[in-house]
């Protein structure tokens, strides 16, 4: 019995393999059917990144996110960074400098997190999404590739979900950096607080505006 299944399996995986056209047709219902069911979303997370001549930076921390065009994002390690986006801005929070960067949230464009929390219509054309088998995670989970029609900052993105929820999610920049992130006690669809969305500015806290495309590669790099 257990033959007969990873016969099919493979006959699907040669089936798709032998018809590009037909994969990519698959991969887009099968994300399209996943991120339909987000509506929101939490998760403590470990995040890796490896940055091109630099050893591995290891962060910890939270995220949530709510559709649409919600989310905040808690770096607890090694420092403490806040990232909330309120719909109109992102707003950048690094007690240790003493300061917060407020930007347009359209920064957010190209970063995995603006995937997870805009409707999937508006940026499907954008991407070449394809199923995934690398990295070696996503062998036992349902993993999505997704590869920017044009040049972008961010070269690739893979997204795994296990039993439909996000698992793990991997990109690449165009710089050759590399991040991965590992979520765990994960909450899909629950109700999060509006106040989690919203950030006023402490008191005496320079606070430094930015316009769309300055400082955008440290955004997505942070991301």
């Amino acid at each position: 019995m257990v033959k007969t299944a990873k016969y099919e399996v493979y006959f699907v995986l040669a089936v798709l393999a032998s018809s590009p056209i037909a994969a990519s047709q698959a991969a887009m219902k099968g994300l399209e059917a996943q991120l339909a069911n987000m509506n929101s979303y939490e998760a403590d997370f470990v995040q890796s990144t490896v940055a091109v001549g630099q050893p591995t930076y290891q962060a910890l921390g939270h995220i949530e996110f709510q559709k649409p065009n919600l989310i905040r994002w808690n770096q607890i390690e090694p420092e403490e960074t806040l990232m909330v986006a309120d719909g109109e801005y992102l707003w950048q929070y690094e007690p240790d400098l003493e300061q917060v960067i407020q930007q347009p949230q359209s920064v957010l464009k190209e970063t995995p997190f603006a995937i997870l929390m805009t409707p999937y219509a508006q940026w499907k054309a954008d991407y070449l999404i394809e199923y995934s088998y690398l990295p070696e995670s996503c062998r036992s989970m349902e993993c999505f590739s997704l590869t920017p029609k044009v040049e972008a900052p961010v070269r690739k993105i893979v997204l795994g979900f296990e039993q439909g929820i996000l698992a793990e999610l991997h990109l690449w920049t165009a710089l050759g950096d590399e991040s991965h992130l590992v979520m765990a006690k994960q909450r899909l669809n629950g109700r999060l607080p509006p106040e989690e969305f919203r950030f006023i500015p402490p008191d005496s806290i320079d606070v430094i505006k930015l316009g769309d495309e300055q400082n955008k590669e440290y955004k997505i790099q942070k991301l």
